[in-house]
């Protein structure tokens, strides 16, 4: 998520300058692209020339930095939420932003775009290359109160030239970073602190279920006296679903894996 102080004080001179940033949008791309391996970064110019002009008319731009999308799959929380606001300069446009959940359930944000408007075709354009970029997500569930959070953060980017205003989120996303880091930092164990309070909140719920081994990995687990799961351990979910949706292990799984611990048996995952 670095820019080189060098390339930067180049942009300053042009900083004000709504043209001049867009004729030094591809540079300043590069100069982020080179700086954050792994990053992805996609331009997008209109496709029929413009004969009077020796560069091609912006249209839209799509971002997703290297750290964040390693960030995003090492955390294992598929679940995005999306939204757009309006850019308020004087050249119209959208600022489309995705965000996920990181370890500590703090929103996480992971890619951004500058479109020429909302419609189904600049959604469709995003959500491809984000998908481009993730793969899998397990969660079928799009929310857009996550991104609120960081549309409120970047609106005194919306009015910037284009350069500006990427560079502006750009900077935000770094500082959240950083400060979500600290906050990990300080946690104690193998979980992040809010990770560490709702598995003890979850442990506090297992006094009324009991575990019988089915054979091949999986258990009964009977809770509240007649309500059933089945757990499967060799692949770690539940029919609750709530061990798939969030990777903390639901109250059934819980009992399962102590059930395992008591006849000695390798459970391969945290220990609870």
């Amino acid at each position: 998520m670095k820019v080189h102080r060098a390339k930067m004080k180049a942009l300053e001179s042009i900083r004000g300058d709504l043209a001049a940033q867009y004729s030094c949008l591809r540079d300043y791309l590069q100069e982020v692209q080179s700086r954050n391996p792994n990053t992805t970064i996609k331009l997008q110019v209109q496709s029929e020339p413009c004969y009077a002009s020796k560069t091609r008319v912006f249209e839209r731009v799509y971002i997703c930095l290297g750290p964040l999308k390693s960030g995003f799959a090492a955390g294992k929380r598929d679940l995005l939420g999306l939204d757009g606001a309006f850019m308020k300069g004087p050249y119209h446009g959208m600022i489309l932003t995705a965000m996920g959940l990181d370890g500590n359930n703090c929103s996480y944000p992971l890619a951004y775009a500058v479109v020429e408007a909302e419609n189904f075709n600049s959604w469709t354009w995003f959500l491809t290359n984000l998908g481009d970029d993730l793969g899998r997500a397990h969660c079928d569930a799009l929310l857009n109160n996550m991104c609120e959070s960081l549309n409120s953060k970047i609106v005194k980017g919306h009015d910037k030239p284009i350069i500006s205003c990427l560079d502006f989120i750009r900077e935000y996303i770094m500082r959240k970073i950083v400060m979500v880091q600290k906050e990990i930092d300080k946690a104690n164990g193998p979980l992040t602190p809010t990770a560490t309070k709702t598995h003890q909140k979850i442990k506090e719920r297992t006094i009324q279920c009991k575990a019988m081994f089915c054979g091949n990995g999986k258990y009964q687990v009977t809770s509240e006296g007649t309500n059933q799961c089945v757990v499967n351990m060799d692949q770690q979910t539940c029919s609750c679903n709530r061990w798939e949706l969030t990777d903390i292990p639901c109250k059934h799984s819980i009992v399962a894996i102590w059930d395992m611990r008591l006849n000695n048996e390798n459970v391969g995952i945290h220990e609870t």
